[in-house]
């Protein structure tokens, strides 16, 4: 306490690992973001992979 004030202090320590936690956290979420985008893009070929055997399999049955 100065002059009856209270003053607290950060330790820049402690700030420069909550930056770095930080970062990692950053770059962990655009890591799981391209994840995720390459699983929905594997997800769509997939989608159309079944239709197209669907369809297939549909002209089979018919033609029976």
């Amino acid at each position: 306490e100065i002059a009856g004030k209270t003053v607290r202090t950060i330790d820049p320590g402690y700030v420069n690992l909550l930056e770095r936690r930080i970062a990692l956290l950053e770059q962990t979420i655009g890591d799981l973001r391209a994840q995720l985008s390459r699983i929905d893009n594997s997800m769509k070929q997939r989608r159309l992979e079944v239709g197209n055997l669907q369809r297939q399999l549909d002209g089979k049955v018919n033609r029976e």
